[in-house]
């Protein structure tokens, strides 16, 4: 598979993983109230990158980010910008809705299915001389040798190392990965 196959099914995976229940459901959700769960976690990771006019964009898309000022603090005692992007710029989340007709949107996804176990799945070296390698089977039962069975519901990110890309590449695999 392709880096961009790939991604483009990561994408489909992670916003269909911890919503697997609710990518079948074709009716809004009642209640935006979530009933308290206990969650526990060594570490959290920040999954964002600053956004710029070099941020990558995916394929296609017509413009990548633009940050206008319209006020700034010296004319107008606050600073603001019009932002313009494209909705695949950037840390995001598609909803199911994004990929099956009639599923949950955004507004429908409870803030609790949105958190979940982490394993980062290291293949940094292999894209460093592939810009298309995909995480393979083998890849995934190399990090299970060496960290244990992938937890029920976990989020899997495969890490490229194109984080470098953004400007820093170690912030995201250096969060706990067993966390």
């Amino acid at each position: 598979m392709s880096r961009r196959g790939l991604l483009g099914a990561a994408g489909a995976g992670a916003a269909l993983v911890p919503l697997s229940g609710l990518a079948r459901q074709a009716t809004p959700v009642a209640s935006p109230v979530v009933e308290a769960q206990a969650i526990s976690w060594s570490a959290v990771a920040n999954l964002s990158y600053a956004m710029s006019a070099e941020t990558p964009i995916w394929p296609g898309t017509p413009t990548g980010f633009v940050a206008e000022p319209y006020v700034t603090i010296e004319n107008d005692g606050f600073y603001a910008n019009i932002l313009t992007l494209s909705e695949h710029t950037g840390t995001h989340m598609d909803a199911p809705a994004h990929f099956i007709e009639g599923a949950a949107t955004s507004d429908q996804v409870e803030p609790g299915q949105l958190v979940a176990p982490l394993a980062v799945i290291d293949v940094s070296d292999q894209a460093s001389s592939d810009d298309d390698y995909g995480l393979s089977v083998d890849d995934i039962l190399a990090w299970e040798a060496e960290h244990g069975e992938l937890p029920a519901g976990a989020f899997v990110a495969m890490y490229s190392g194109w984080g470098a890309r953004f400007g820093d590449a170690d912030a995201f695999i250096n969060a706990d990965a067993e966390g």
